[in-house]
């Protein structure tokens, strides 16, 4: 079972930053409009298919664009689905992840877009947004 703590100020800083340069992308390279405050999903699904097909061709560590996506996806559903910034661990490590009850929701964003890497695949935010957003309704209405 997981332990749960509150991110610190360094920690909130680090996500905040990331969330950020990924809606700097977005709108620099994902279509997004200027006066977005948040990176769409769409534009981060063409932000990932520029920035991983590059990496692949350079041999470059995704680890950045790993975690600047995958928070910013976190961001996503903390926002829709009433989910909180948490630092997870357990005997695996200590990752940020997103956390709530009731249901005891636990989803960590950057491995959820880790896993993606290592599958090689290309958009699939709007499609993992919804299945996750269904995933989460299911199980609340289930209390």
């Amino acid at each position: 079972m997981p332990r749960f703590e509150s991110l610190n100020q360094g920690e909130r800083a680090w996500v905040a930053d990331n969330i950020a340069q990924a809606c700097a992308l977005a709108k620099k390279y994902g279509g997004d409009p200027e006066t977005s405050e948040s990176a769409s999903l769409a534009a981060l699904d063409r932000v990932w298919y520029l920035f991983t097909a590059n990496l692949r061709e350079t041999g470059a560590d995704p680890n950045r664009v790993i975690n600047m996506i995958g928070l910013a996806f976190g961001h996503h559903l903390v926002t829709a689905c009433d989910l909180s910034w948490v630092v997870a661990t357990d005997e695996h490590g200590t990752e940020i992840a997103l956390h709530a009850q009731p249901g005891d929701i636990l989803i960590y964003p950057t491995n959820l877009v880790a896993k993606r890497w290592t599958a090689r695949e290309g958009a699939f935010m709007e499609k993992l947004f919804v299945q996750i957003e269904t995933d989460i309704a299911r199980i609340r209405s289930a209390r």
